[in-house]
């Protein structure tokens, strides 16, 4: 961890150029204002090491998505002008950003919105986004915190969650028969509650890796850290259950370790704004 921020910041002292330029907003159809700058500053250390390919765990997390989609059917946003027009404007401040991260191989990201009221966001490995309006419109959210909330999920898809999950699974379990993505999910499904304790936390510190990665990349966007956390706030202060099977950490103790890396992450907010500012 130290030694991630003494990275950070020895970038942040260089003279980078600033980097142009964003992603295509599928569904949303943003386009990055030529006004957007950001500070090209790498956060999101690309995974090595790990077992599967890219393009098998895309596939496969490709299919999962089809099949939430389906589910998702009746909820498909087809119009929504005000938070449409709020989510585009956040997606594509951080477009530039998102790109910094991979430079020789910038990212494919979409961005979904649907209306479900029993999905708030949520990420797939082919690097589909969702977040729902049921979920803007109930929590209150300002940009701040869409930004937080996305930089969030594009976190796990940039630090490729699904490939370091299903790779520390094939660690627990005997190498017998495994031989792909789809063998892996099978043993897991298969052999859930032994695993439990184990999978949960590896997925609770994806989440928190998710966390951190997602505020610096917001942070770099322009979006003010504190005001990022007003999310995490609401939560804690909700005092949500961890339940025995849960892929998440209390929001407590996501929201202590998000504070421990505010004076870093103040910082990565000082070079976006100035190079935003230029």
């Amino acid at each position: 961890m130290v030694t991630r921020q003494i990275q950070y910041l020895r970038k942040l002292s260089l003279n980078v150029t600033p980097f142009l330029g964003g992603l295509a907003l599928v569904v949303l159809g943003a386009a990055v204002p030529m006004h957007c700058r950001a500070r090209a500053v790498q956060v999101a250390e690309v995974s090595t090491g790990l077992a599967f390919s890219e393009s098998e765990v895309s596939a496969y997390a490709a299919e999962a998505r089809n099949k939430f989609l389906d589910r998702m059917s009746a909820w498909r946003v087809k119009t929504c002008p005000q938070d449409c027009e709020r989510v585009r404007g956040v997606w594509a401040r951080l477009q530039p950003v998102l790109r910094a991260q991979q430079p020789g191989n910038p990212p494919t990201l979409q961005l979904e919105l649907i209306n479900s009221p029993d999905v708030d966001a949520l990420s797939f490995a082919d690097g589909t986004i969702f977040i729902s309006t049921a979920f803007l419109k109930r929590s209150d959210l300002d940009d701040s915190q869409i930004a937080f909330v996305l930089a969030h999920e594009a976190s796990h898809i940039l630090m490729q969650h699904e490939r370091q999950t299903l790779t520390s699974a094939m660690a627990l379990m005997a190498p017998t028969q495994l031989q792909s993505a789809a063998d892996i999910y099978a043993e897991i499904a298969e052999r859930f509650f032994t695993l439990d304790d184990a999978l949960t936390l590896i997925a609770h510190q994806t989440e928190f890796e998710a966390d951190e990665v997602g505020l610096e990349i917001a942070a770099l966007a322009g979006f003010n850290p504190h005001a990022q956390l007003a999310f995490m706030r609401s939560l804690a202060v909700k005092g949500e259950a961890e339940s025995m099977v849960s892929t998440h950490p209390r929001a407590t103790l996501r929201l202590e370790k998000l504070q421990a890396r505010l004076p870093l992450v103040t910082r990565l907010y000082a070079a976006g704004v100035n190079d935003s500012s230029k």
